[in-house]
């Protein structure tokens, strides 16, 4: 219990230092909190045993990545029984790496994940787990992409299929069926096999790449491993109507289903021509019934609610609410 207490101690002090490397205004946590936001962009260049001066230490796994060394250093700190820190890192990546993500749930106080499945293993190093909702989008800046959605939202989109993706061996099925898909009539799905020469959508610029998004009424969405996938988030930033496979079993986790009819993200049941055809022209006709006042509200509700810096506003706020009784996450059963 450990964890728990400091954390109580530190909310009880109504006024909190928090180190992130983004720029989350948390500020506006729902405990009603006065934050003190510590800039650790600069963390890595002050030499070892260098952790920040703060309250709440909030990690992604890319810092661990950047710095392997984060683990003991954090895990020395927690030793010390003088250090009242809370530390939180968010393992974007649960449903795999696993080694790589038990050693840093042994070394911090809380656990964040990306995905709402797959992190039962992560209970044998550390049970003080919460998943925060959607992962938000990190590609695009939200400022560029205002500025680009002002300027382009009126234009006219085209009725084919998008969709372009990276090849990932690795998932016979999810190949197979980009294929079919791409081989559509009307369809503009690829996949990126080596050697391609089209273009690469990776080369091209931030504000290309958003332009492209913005220019299709529908995009198709693939199932991996039943994550759900960034690009359902930045489809609605386009102001797309993604379809997406029912296999998607976390969407429930992050889209009430009134948002999802309003919305509306549709679904395909079979990985089958068919039923991809069925949604896509279902897509269209919801589209064009809905227009530019359906494609606004898609695109301000991404705005507000999907981007990355909305996913570290809600990790503070899950960590604060394993305070409070009224809260939506409790400590699991054996946390510490």
């Amino acid at each position: 219990m450990r964890s728990l207490r400091k954390l109580a101690a530190i909310v009880r002090k109504k006024s909190v230092s928090v180190g992130v490397q983004n720029s989350a205004d948390l500020s506006k946590n729902s405990s009603g909190l006065s934050v003190q936001q510590v800039d650790i962009e600069n963390l890595w260049s002050e030499g070892p045993g260098s952790l920040p001066d703060c309250d709440i230490l909030l990690l992604s796994s890319k810092e661990f990545v950047v710095r392997p060394e984060l683990v003991n250093e954090i895990r020395a700190s927690s030793e010390d029984d003088s250090d009242k820190r809370i530390t939180c890192a968010y393992l974007r990546d649960n449903h795999h790496m696993y080694q790589r993500n038990l050693g840093i749930a042994s070394a911090v106080d809380f656990v964040a994940v990306g995905h709402a499945y797959k992190d039962h293993y992560l209970r044998a190093e550390n049970f003080n787990i919460f998943f925060p909702g959607a992962m938000g989008v990190n590609k695009f800046d939200q400022n560029l992409i205002s500025e680009i959605w002002e300027q382009d939202k009126m234009l006219p989109r085209n009725d084919r299929l998008y969709g372009s993706y990276n090849l990932h061996t690795n998932f016979k099925d999810r190949t197979d069926f980009i294929e079919l898909c791409s081989s559509l009539d009307n369809s503009d799905v690829i996949q990126w096999w080596p050697g391609t020469e089209k273009a690469n959508y990776n080369d091209l610029s931030e504000v290309e790449r958003f332009k492209q998004w913005m220019s299709y009424k529908v995009s198709l969405v693939v199932n991996t491993d039943f994550c759900v996938p960034i690009r359902v988030y930045v489809a609605l930033l386009a102001g797309q109507i993604p379809i997406v496979p029912t296999s998607l079993v976390g969407m429930s986790e992050i889209f009430t289903h009134e948002m999802l009819r309003e919305l509306p993200i549709l679904t395909y049941g079979e990985n089958k021509a068919s039923a991809v055809q069925q949604a896509w022209a279902d897509g269209i006709k919801r589209f064009d019934q809905g227009g530019a006042k359906a494609a606004e509200m898609r695109h301000r509700y991404a705005f507000e609610n999907l981007f990355y810096e909305h996913t570290w506003e809600r990790i503070f706020d899950c960590l604060l609410e394993f305070e409070g009784a009224e809260g939506k996450v409790t400590p699991q059963k054996g946390s510490s």
